[in-house]
């Protein structure tokens, strides 16, 4: 990955200077830091995918504050439900939500599949090497790392540990401990 994102030749017609480096938000609480209560979320479109029990919801809460959240609208469904969104965030299917994260565009990702539910190491691993390389973390929903020499065990095939009930990304330092925080808050209600 270091050569894809450092320049070190021309590339099919590609001057060697055109590739940068990639950079998290600064994350160390500082005056280079932007405050934790405007971290921007980046989140999977399928909220009943990514988000079945509406813990985001309320992490965000926690970390904005009471006006996290938009105003409950209609869903569009002929369900009659209403919903709700962080008004702080950015929305999007695949591993692009990696990508904003890694160039600072946004400093939390949090994935939090239905209970049993054990991601496939593809929709994971890359994701975790460029956020990793450009500054940023990603850990379980408890903050342990994720091993991914675990994979391919007996039965496991392409599977992340068993221990992974879900995925925290973010940009690192204070914001990355402020969302550990947060799930761990929001688990015990």
């Amino acid at each position: 990955i270091e050569k894809m994102l450092a320049p070190t030749s021309t590339i099919n017609g590609y001057d060697d200077e055109s590739w940068t480096q990639l950079h998290v938000t600064p994350n160390d609480g500082t005056s280079s830091s932007k405050p934790i209560s405007q971290a921007k979320f980046c989140l999977g479109v399928e909220r009943g995918f990514s988000d079945p029990n509406g813990t985001i919801l309320k992490i965000a809460k926690l970390i904005h504050g009471p006006d996290a959240l938009t105003p409950a609208t209609d869903d569009g469904d002929d369900n009659n439900s209403e919903v709700q969104d962080i008004r702080n965030s950015l929305r999007m299917d695949g591993q692009g939500k990696y990508g904003l994260l890694s160039r600072g565009d946004a400093e939390v990702f949090l994935r939090l599949p239905k209970k049993g539910y054990i991601d496939w190491v593809w929709d994971v691993a890359p994701g975790y090497l460029i956020l990793k390389e450009a500054g940023g973390t990603m850990t379980d929903v408890r903050g342990r790392p994720i091993d991914f020499s675990e994979i391919g065990g007996e039965g496991r095939v392409a599977k992340l540990p068993d221990y992974v009930e879900g995925i925290l990304g973010s940009c690192g330092g204070v914001f990355h401990d402020a969302l550990v925080e947060a799930h761990a808050k929001v688990k015990e209600e």
